[in-house]
């Protein structure tokens, strides 16, 4: 009787159990190595039109037989004898998100994510194996992404037609400021300079916007002294207050450090917003305060520096505070009428500050000002040059005399570490100027000190008009108590006076051919060149300049994107499957994240974008007039190493600031993702597929460029774009390279998280 209860409770254990595996919303089955196809549940058969096991036993071996093969999917057995790779791929890479395609019994191809368990049961390893339909996901996905990308084809194209017919205005408004103009006329210039400069910073908003929004945005790291490159960032709005009889004051805390670690761009972006805002809603009389602090850090090797913009405007009534940095929300409904603007640069400052680690805050009341402020902790460097080292006529004289704040300009002096000599007026009068700069206190002793070739900071706070004054040998400087660090952007400012006098137009020999079809883009870029005494050869579009390009002896080809006929892009491919390997640089409107390398990809060389900049045109003549055959650099025989690696780990901790755990957890996770890519390259490289090998080329560059593996990232990138059309030998010397470094990395994973866990 006992028994036969046990029996039956089995029984209806048993039952409920299958009843249960029956009716799973998921496909359900157990398989294993050894046996095959175990058991599966009614959704399976239903699924795949099956009648039972045994019909599809004699129809398949295997399940990933029905797959369909395509990239980022499990692929189908690739051998006889190899039915369950599929498996074995999920069982090595249990954390990642496998998919796979197979048809449904109405010939629908479905998408399934798949999920493994796996159970030892009478000496045999059972995989139980459940799929997810995630069709509509997954088409959703593919919706987002498409949509993503006209997005950004909307947005190149959008910048291209505008920013063709805007280089012409902003290079001939340049051209046209180098000539003679009456004064009317020099008025009429610089209100079509400032409108240009005004619809190209909208035209940035809305790209910057559409960057953050897709998430492409990426900061740019660099060394920068805060008091050149951050305070000319900011003084350029001295202007502007000027013309609104705005006082503008400028603060850098002498404390901050001569070189630190910052993407220098974003940061002026930031602060050029907030400044921007605060001209335009202060009105005139009113003051600007710009100030950057130092902060008390935690650390030795880097420094908290706070940023605030204040002003005495209009404010932001309490019930707008909490709405400020929203997208295309200004403080009244009113504020676009009467400044102007497009309700976007608090919302992009607001994310750039994100971006960079901080937060973007505000303070205001209405009718008494705002104050936005924000802090950042930055990673110190050496400068590698120091202002003491830029002085072109060494020492500065500082002329004694009984005014109280000799001492406070002694001690920025020495805290600047500035070669200065103390000297009385009289034995000063005594020497020969040669230019050098003197610090005084009296007038005076500035008339005298300028008729003698001395450059002079005068510090005073002198507010009578005085036509000494207007010299631009004299740098005044009037409330020097209240701001110290105007002193080293005196010195600067004073010292690059002398170089200016010695500043020659250098003409650089080179043959250029320039494709564009834009015939006031083309008459601007001859403009440009003539100065370098070059005279180019123009082509009208792409067909043209491959003609050109064949028969010419061209050093340098600057290649329009957007061309009728044939574009810049098909005309680069046509010229480099031809064997002609004369760089190429694009021209092109589109600013979007992505385009150098998409350029890159396609066989040219470099990248301009249009409104062209005269700086970065000259600084790629002179490139290409020294180097026109842009060899690589083979010495890659130190790229991987222990020592090595410790070290770009050391500096991806400093520039990210991350501690050893979370270094430790990235290198981990780049082990793990690398694993299926090495075995991929090691197949493509076997079979010499050059397009497999850039394609894992690519992934393995973001990966270590995120480690901060910098030298092994750039010869991923020279094999993925192969712009230096590397011979095969060179081509598959260099990528089995990569693949033994990585390979390394693998082996080595226990010694080198060791020696994360030591770093400093």
């Amino acid at each position: 009787m006992h028994e036969n209860l046990k029996t039956s409770l089995y029984e209806k254990k048993l039952e409920y159990n299958n009843m249960l595996f029956d009716n799973q919303n998921n496909i359900v089955f157990v398989t294993s190595h050894k046996t095959g196809l175990i058991s599966a549940n009614k959704k399976f058969f239903k699924t795949f039109h099956f009648s039972n096991l045994e019909d599809f036993k004699i129809k398949h071996l295997c399940l990933s037989e029905l797959f369909i093969d395509k990239d980022g999917f499990l692929p189908k057995k690739k051998e006889l004898n190899d039915e369950y790779y599929w498996i074995n791929i999920i069982l090595k890479y249990p954390d990642r998100e496998h998919k796979i395609l197979i048809k449904d019994i109405n010939n629908i191809i479905i998408t399934y994510k798949v999920q493994l368990a796996s159970i030892d049961f009478n000496n045999e390893t059972l995989m139980i194996i459940s799929l997810t339909d995630i069709t509509e996901l997954d088409k959703s996905r593919e919706l987002a992404e498409a949509s993503e990308k006209l997005k950004s084809a909307f947005m190149a194209n959008m910048s291209h037609e505008i920013r063709t017919p805007m280089n012409g205005i902003f290079g001939f408004t340049k051209l046209l400021k180098d000539s003679p103009l009456n004064p009317e006329q020099q008025r009429f210039l610089k209100l079509i300079e400032h409108s240009t400069h005004t619809l190209l910073n909208i035209i940035d908003d809305i790209l910057d916007f559409s960057k953050i929004e897709s998430g492409k945005l990426e900061l740019d790291f660099s060394h920068v002294n805060p008091f050149i490159e951050l305070r000319n960032s900011i003084d350029i709005f001295s202007s502007k207050a000027r013309e609104k009889n705005i006082e503008y004051r400028i603060y850098i805390d002498p404390k901050v450090n001569i070189c630190l670690v910052m993407d220098h761009l974003r940061l002026s972006q930031v602060l050029s917003n907030l400044i921007n805002n605060a001209l335009k809603f202060t009105s005139a009389t009113g003051s600007i305060d710009v100030r950057i602090e130092t902060l008390e850090s935690k650390d030795v090797n880097s420094q908290r520096v706070k940023f605030s913009v204040s002003d005495n405007g209009i404010g932001i009534p309490k019930h707008r505070i909490q709405s400020i940095f929203q997208s295309f929300i200004q403080a009244d409904s009113s504020t676009t009428r009467n400044f102007g603007g497009t309700g976007l640069g608090l919302s992009i400052s607001s994310s750039l500050c994100e971006l960079m680690g901080s937060q973007l805050k505000v303070t205001s009341e209405e009718g008494k000002g705002s104050c936005f402020y924000f802090e950042i902790e930055f990673l110190k460097c050496n400068a590698s040059e120091t202002l003491n080292s830029q002085i072109i006529n060494p020492p500065i004289y500082l002329i004694n005399t009984f005014s109280q704040k000799i001492d406070d300009v002694i001690l920025q002096l020495e805290h600047f570490e500035l070669e200065f000599t103390l000297i009385e007026f009289d034995k000063l009068m005594t020497l020969r100027g040669q230019e050098h700069i003197v610090i005084a206190f009296e007038l005076e002793e500035c008339q005298m000190l300028v008729k003698h070739n001395y450059h002079v900071i005068f510090i005073s706070e002198l507010t009578e008009n005085s036509q000494i004054l207007t010299n631009d040998s004299i740098y005044h400087i009037e409330s020097f108590s209240k701001y110290p660090s105007e002193l080293y952007n005196a010195i600067l400012d004073l010292n690059y006076l002398a170089t200016d006098k010695e500043t020659k137009i250098i003409k650089i020999r080179l043959n250029i051919l320039i494709a564009e079809d834009y015939e006031i883009n083309r008459i601007l870029i001859n403009e440009m060149l003539m100065k370098y005494d070059i005279k180019p050869d123009f082509a009208m579009n792409g067909e043209e300049a491959i003609e050109m390009a064949k028969d010419g002896d061209y050093d340098l080809i600057l290649m329009d994107i957007n061309m009728p006929k044939m574009n810049g892009v098909d005309a680069t491919a046509a010229l480099r499957k031809l064997g002609i390997s004369i760089p190429i640089i694009a021209l092109t409107a589109n600013a979007l994240e992505g385009d150098k390398e998409y350029f890159f990809s396609k066989g040219m060389n470099d990248y301009i974008s249009k409104p062209i900049n005269p700086k970065v045109l000259h600084d790629f003549l002179l490139k290409y007039s020294k180097d026109k055959n842009m060899l690589i650099n083979n010495d890659d025989s130190e790229m991987c190493s222990i020592d090595q690696i410790l070290e770009s780990l050391r500096n991806a901790k400093k520039i990210m600031r991350f501690n050893n755990a979370i270094i430790t957890r990235l290198f981990t996770s780049f082990v793990n993702s690398s694993h299926m890519i090495l075995e991929e390259l090691e197949e493509a490289i076997k079979s010499k597929d050059k397009d497999k090998i850039k394609e894992k080329m690519h992934a393995l560059r973001g990966m270590l460029l995120s480690l901060e593996i910098r030298k092994l990232a750039k010869t991923c990138e020279n094999i993925e774009y192969d712009k230096n059309e590397l011979d095969e030998k060179t081509f598959m010397r260099l990528s089995q390279k990569v693949y033994d470094c990585i390979l390394f990395f693998q082996e080595k994973e226990y010694d080198i998280l060791k020696g994360i866990k030591e770093l400093d």
